[in-house]
């Protein structure tokens, strides 16, 4: 029926609701989508899937499928760091894992050198990424990561034509305060192990973190305290400062230095885990802002 003369038509309030978001998919369908993906040679759809199988269930024997699947699809895809390291998280007897493991010492010791892999980029210094930061920035690595596996004495002195690795790769810190021990992981498979000291009197929290804030040379904020500087006898955080991203239970936190070798191996810090200044300094170069941290009992 048409409005009154004189009047406009009125749009329709009624408000349609958005349609809700689909549910996640249960590990075992991801895998059973994935798998059927994989099959059908669509191996670059079939990678999401897998990844949501394995980290919904990484213990269990759906995950563990999707584990060897990856390691299958990656390898394939001419990346065999990241093969492995899906390998090492699937299931394996005792001696296919031996041998794993010791592939993988054979991968971590080129990993972080000159070297160039198939899991690697090697860019080339250009008139755009034309320094080290403007590759480092286009890539998600630091300055001094590049610096350091390619041997490079002066970032200012970088000349175009340079070939330079970067590394392509996911690294994650694992913490294991009953070992004392720290180990950093590139694609799932561990490249470097240090010693570290923990918060006494249980004051390092087991917990999932992700690093925020990097300082060299940090100066050291005590509660209620002015600030002491870097160097001061009564600076605890040695060379360099990691901090983590604050969580709704813990705040204040992070991976630094420390003048105490002796502390290294002992639980007698205020909760941070504490390192040798020149292993700290090398996990600081290795490692950008984002990187995620896991501490285990």
């Amino acid at each position: 029926e048409a409005p009154p003369a004189g009047e406009a038509p009125t749009a329709s309030t009624d408000v349609v609701p958005p349609l809700p978001p689909p549910p996640p998919l249960s590990a075992a369908e991801a895998l059973s989508r994935g798998e059927a993906l994989s099959k059908a040679g669509k191996g670059d759809e079939a990678l999401p899937l897998l990844d949501r199988a394995l980290e919904a269930d990484p213990a269990g024997s759906t995950g563990q499928k999707a584990a060897a699947l990856l390691a299958v699809l990656h390898e394939a895809k001419g990346h065999p760091r990241k093969a492995l390291g899906f390998r090492l998280r699937s299931s394996l007897s005792a001696k296919d894992r031996a041998a794993v493991e010791a592939k993988a010492k054979d991968l971590a010791a080129a990993a972080l050198g000159p070297t160039p892999s198939p899991d690697d980029l090697v860019v080339t210094v250009g008139e755009q990424d034309n320094t080290l930061g403007a590759i480092a920035r286009r890539h998600g690595t630091t300055v001094e990561c590049l610096k350091r596996i390619n041997s490079i004495p002066d970032v200012n002195r970088v000349r175009p034509g340079q070939k330079i690795k970067v590394i392509r790769g996911t690294m994650r810190i694992l913490v294991e305060k009953a070992a004392f021990r720290l180990t950093l992981f590139l694609d799932n498979v561990p490249v470097k192990t240090y010693a570290v000291g923990i918060g006494s009197e249980k004051k390092t929290p087991a917990s999932s973190f992700v690093i925020e804030e990097k300082v060299p040379q940090p100066p050291w904020y005590p509660p209620g305290r002015p600030a002491v500087p870097y160097g001061s006898p009564e600076n605890p955080l040695g060379t360099r400062w990691m901090g983590f991203r604050p969580t709704a239970e813990f705040s204040g936190l992070g991976i630094h230095g420390t003048s105490k070798d002796n502390s290294i191996g002992t639980a007698s810090s205020n909760g941070c885990i504490r390192m040798h200044n020149g292993e700290v300094e090398e996990l600081f170069d290795l490692v950008p802002r984002g990187t995620f941290v896991e501490i285990r009992e």
